[in-house]
């Protein structure tokens, strides 16, 4: 997605024409995948991709959502880039939070820093908007936050690529 002209474009026009991500995989365990870089254009954003496509899986277990909202913020906090704006994008298949800090008391301490909190729910074939169990409803409840906080949903596999670019331009432009 960071490699798509939509999203390039977008990086370029921003005030300083850069953004500093990181990736972080979360499970019962969460673990920063890819340290924080600054994507300035394609090369950048090309390092970035090798980086994150060569790792291996690190995270495992079951879901802690709290636990990964506690650790983004912390690696906001703690990174050396100084932006005026952080955002934490949380993707996931469900609102499990089996260990761990409890989801709501998580988000609103991020939120209480002034960070903003995004989702993108990824519905999943054998359970996409269930009776009783709306994703996009739970994630807007109980996990996007902030000014201006929003979330795009990937259908399933097929269209996460294409979800995940969205996400990205909208939350850059």
């Amino acid at each position: 997605a960071l490699l798509s002209d939509t999203v390039q474009s977008a990086i370029a026009n921003t005030l300083h024409g850069h953004i500093a991500v990181t990736y972080v995989e979360w499970a019962t365990n969460q673990v920063q995948v890819v340290d924080w870089m600054l994507i300035d254009g394609r090369p950048a954003a090309q390092a970035f991709a090798d980086a994150l496509t060569t790792a291996p899986r690190a995270a495992y277990g079951r879901n802690a959502i709290g636990a990964a909202l506690l650790e983004g913020q912390r690696l906001i906090e703690v990174n050396d880039f100084d932006g005026f704006r952080h955002v934490i994008d949380f993707s996931g298949d469900s609102m499990g939070n089996s260990s761990g800090p409890a989801i709501l008391p998580s988000r609103d301490t991020v939120l209480a820093q002034g960070t903003v909190i995004n989702a993108l729910p990824i519905l999943r074939p054998d359970s996409p908007r269930r009776a009783g169990y709306d994703l996009e409803q739970l994630y807007a409840d109980n996990i996007i936050g902030g000014p201006g906080a929003f979330m795009v949903t990937a259908e399933g596999r097929d269209s996460f690529a294409q979800a995940v670019q969205r996400k990205l331009f909208l939350e850059i432009a």
